[in-house]
């Protein structure tokens, strides 16, 4: 099984080939569970690429298991445990619209729509005429 990895590449360029380099190192970030680490690969060195695929869902719930979506294309449900989803559950109303990656066909991960709307329950009662945000002394 191949590990998904997001990879930025940092080339090393030697001083007598200012074009080229010859070797350089990459910082990669395990999609699975976050470890970041760095290596150093020559320039012609080939990589596959692992099964990533980005699909639509809309979320459904959450509950002791993990949170549950539905796929736009399949119709499938899918589940993300507690620690894929993190704090993004603050920012999710039902229906919302987000992007879920999945590696092999498994969900590991999803990216949340640039802006959402949200309605506040609750604020602190300001003083009266106070518009500045500042609290009284």
């Amino acid at each position: 099984m191949r590990t998904p990895l997001i990879t930025a590449w940092k080339p090393r360029f030697p001083p007598h080939r200012a074009r080229r380099p010859d070797t350089g190192s990459a910082e990669d970030a395990h999609l699975l569970t976050q470890a970041v680490f760095d290596k150093t690969f020559k320039a012609q060195e080939k990589f596959k690429e692992p099964d990533l695929e980005t699909v639509e869902a809309s979320y459904l719930y959450s509950d002791s298991e993990g949170s549950y979506f539905l796929d736009q294309e399949t119709f499938d449900t899918l589940r993300l445990s507690e620690s894929m989803v993190a704090n993004a559950l603050d920012y999710l109303v039902e229906g919302a619209i987000v992007k879920l990656n999945k590696f092999n066909g498994n969900p590991i991960g999803l990216e949340l729509p640039d802006k959402v709307e949200l309605e506040v329950t609750y604020t602190e009662a300001g003083a009266q005429g106070d518009t500045s945000g500042k609290s009284p002394s």
